[in-house]
């Protein structure tokens, strides 16, 4: 599972996928529709082992709709 601390946006763990000792996550992020500018934050990626939780820093680019023209 994955968790976020962050109103700017929201993290969801869409599915993982095992090949031999290799494992790879995909994360759906979302930025939310009030954030601006560059958004800098970090998702939790849980284990089944809570000791193997690992941070992992997200970089985003919200635009302003408004702005766009849209």
């Amino acid at each position: 599972r994955v968790s976020d601390a962050d109103e700017r946006f929201d993290a969801e763990l869409v599915r993982v996928d095992r090949d031999g000792d290799e494992i790879t996550a995909v994360i759906r992020v979302r930025v939310s529709p009030d954030a601006r500018g560059l958004v800098y934050g970090r998702v939790v990626v849980h284990g089944q082992d809570p000791r193997n939780s690992q941070f992992v820093p997200v970089v985003l680019q919200a635009f302003d709709p408004a702005a766009a023209g849209g």
